[in-house]
C-alpha cells in the first residue's frame, strides 16, 4: 500500500455529487446491505442498502450511482445500472486511473506529495494530460521548469492504448468465474463479440454464448475431456468461422463440458475468416508483440500466454509478468512443459520504467483481481500464438477514414477555440 503522501483522490471534488457514476469495490456484505470502497475518491467508504437485486460479491469492482452525498455517510443507489451507464463509468475510471498512474510515478520519483502535484497540474483530465505538451495552461505557475520537463517526459513515456478507453462497449466485463480450462472459449467468444460490434453486426449490449463454443468443440472431439483444454486454437477458431455462435440467452453458460448440446434456437453469428499466427514460426519471436500492437488498432485479439513458474500460478499482482532469464533458457526448447492460458488482448502500453507491456483480459473473473480482471505481460517470450479475424478492405478504409476525420475535427475545434479566446481576450 502506498504511503499517505502518495494517496489521493482522482478528481478535484473531495466527495462525489448526487447522481454521479462512481467505481467502487465491494468490501463487505451483510444481508442486503454492503460497504463499498470508492476507488476514485481515495477509497472513501460508501454504503448500499437493499442491494439484493444486484447480487454484490465481496472483492468485485463495479460501477455505482450516488444516491446521497452526505459527508458522514455516502449512499449509493441499490438498483442496477443501465448498460450505457456501466460503460461510461468504466471508460472514465480507466482514464482517471491512467492519469493517476502517471502523476503517482512523478510524485514518487521526485519525492512529492501526490495531492500537491495534482493541484500544481490543475487536476487534469485524461485528455488534458495528453495535451499538456502542447498546451501547458493547466500547469500552475508554481511548477518549476525541472519538474515541468520531468512531467512532460513521463507523460510521453507512459503510453497507454486500450479498448477500455477507446470503446469499452465492445468488451464484456470480467464477471465469469472460470472453473474449467475453457479460457480459449472465453477469449475467442469475447473476441468475436468485439469484432462483430465494431462492424455493427451485434448490438453493444448483446453477448454470444461461450457454452455454445465449448459444446461444439466437444462434439467435434477437440477437447481433452480429462482437463477440458484444447491443444490448438486453430481448429476451435474454425468452428466460429464455419458454424458460428448463438447468443448467451439461447445457450446459457454452464461451466460444463459434458457435451450436451444445450440450445433453444436463435440466430447464429459468424466471422469472415480466422487465422492463427504462431510465434517463432510465421512471425519471428521479436516481432510478435509489434504485430499484435498493429492489429490491436482494429480490434482486440485472443492470445495464448505461457505461464512460467515465477508467476506462482497467480495473476493478481500489480506488475508486468515476464519470464526470468533462467526460465527463458530452461524452457526455450521445451515450452510444452509449461501451461498455456488464452486471454483477450485489449491494449498495450509502457510503464514508468520504460518497460513495454500487452494488456490482457483474464478469464478468471474480476473478484479480488488487481485491475478489474486485466493483467499486463512483457513483450518478449510471452505469446505462443494469437488469433486474427480478417477485416475486409472496405471496413479497414472506413476505420482509418473515421480516425482521420476524428483527428482533424479535434484539431479544428481546438484551433477555433484558441482563435475565439484570442478575439475575446
Amino acid at each position: 500500500m502506498a504511503s499517505p503522501e502518495l494517496r489521493c483522490r482522482m478528481y478535484r471534488p473531495r466527495y462525489p455529487e448526487v447522481d454521479r457514476l462512481v467505481m467502487g469495490k465491494v468490501m463487505s456484505t451483510s444481508g442486503n446491505d454492503a460497504v463499498i470502497s470508492l476507488l476514485e475518491f481515495n477509497e472513501k467508504e460508501a454504503k448500499v442498502f437493499n442491494s439484493g437485486e444486484r447480487g454484490l460479491v465481496v472483492g468485485r469492482t463495479m460501477p455505482f450511482r450516488v444516491l446521497d452525498d452526505n459527508k458522514r455517510a455516502i449512499l449509493l443507489r441499490p438498483n442496477p445500472l443501465s448498460f450505457e451507464d456501466k460503460m461510461v463509468c468504466e471508460m472514465e475510471y480507466s482514464k482517471a486511473k491512467h492519469v493517476q498512474r502517471v502523476l503517482f510515478s512523478v510524485a514518487d520519483d521526485r519525492k512529492l506529495n501526490l495531492k500537491r502535484l495534482y493541484k500544481l497540474v490543475g487536476w487534469p483530465s485524461y485528455e488534458e494530460l495528453l495535451n499538456l505538451h502542447e498546451d501547458q495552461r493547466f500547469l500552475s505557475a508554481d511548477v518549476d521548469p525541472d519538474l515541468r520537463d520531468f512531467l512532460l517526459q513521463r507523460i510521453k513515456l507512459m503510453v497507454y492504448y486500450s479498448w477500455r478507453i477507446i470503446n469499452p462497449r465492445i468488451l464484456q466485463i470480467c464477471l465469469i468465474v472460470q472453473l474449467l480450462n475453457i479460457c480459449y472459449a472465453i477469449a475467442l467468444t469475447r473476441q468475436v463479440e468485439a469484432y462483430l460490434k465494431l462492424k455493427n453486426l451485434l448490438p453493444y449490449d448483446s453477448y454470444l454464448s461461450i457454452q455454445d463454443l465449448v459444446n461444439k468443440a466437444v462434439k467435434k472431439g477437440l477437447v481433452d475431456i480429462a482437463d477440458a483444454s484444447v491443444p490448438k486454437l486453430g481448429p476451435v477458431s474454425k468452428i466460429i468461422q464455419r458454424d458460428g455462435l448463438v447468443s448467451e440467452g439461447d445457450c446459457p453458460f454452464q461451466n460444463s463440458i459434458d457435451g450436451e448440446y444445450r440450445r433453444t434456437g436463435g440466430p447464429v453469428k459468424k466471422i469472415d475468416k480466422a487465422r492463427v499466427y504462431y510465434a517463432g514460426d510465421e512471425v519471428p519471436n521479436d516481432m510478435v508483440a509489434f504485430d499484435i500492437i498493429q492489429r490491436l488498432l482494429l480490434a482486440p485479439i485472443s492470445c495464448s500466454i505461457l505461464l512460467y513458474p515465477s508467476y506462482n500460478n497467480c495473476l493478481k499482482e500489480d506488475r508486468i509478468y515476464g519470464p526470468t532469464g533462467d526460465e527463458v533458457r530452461t524452457y526455450e526448447n521445451d515450452s510444452e512443459a509449461l501451461d498455456c492460458h488464452t486471454m483477450l488482448c485489449t491494449g498495450h502500453g509502457v510503464d514508468r520504467y520504460g518497460k513495454s507491456f500487452l494488456e490482457m483480459q483474464d478469464s478468471s473473473g474480476n473478484v479480488n483481481a488487481v485491475d478489474q480482471g486485466y493483467v499486463k505481460f512483457a513483450h518478449m517470450n510471452t505469446v505462443v500464438d494469437y488469433v486474427v479475424f480478417t477485416v475486409s478492405i472496405c471496413l479497414l478504409c472506413f476505420i482509418l477514414f473515421s480516425k482521420f476525420i476524428l483527428f482533424t475535427g479535434i484539431s479544428f475545434f481546438k484551433r477555433i477555440t484558441e482563435e475565439t479566446k484570442s478575439e475575446t481576450g
